[in-house]
């Protein structure tokens, strides 16, 4: 943890923005489908209740 820390605080800002980018931009579909599929659960809930 700590070498990694040391690593990303060394490394020049703009290439850890990119980086940053990078994995936000992969998250964003996986972040959508956790909300679809949280949607749909709590639809399925409500409709058993």
């Amino acid at each position: 943890m700590t070498a990694t820390a040391i690593k990303i605080t060394v490394r020049p800002a703009a290439e850890t923005a990119v980086d940053f980018a990078v994995v936000l931009r992969l998250l964003a579909p996986v972040v959508h489908v956790v909300g679809i599929v949280r949607r749909v659960i709590l639809l399925g809930v409500a409709r058993l209740n």
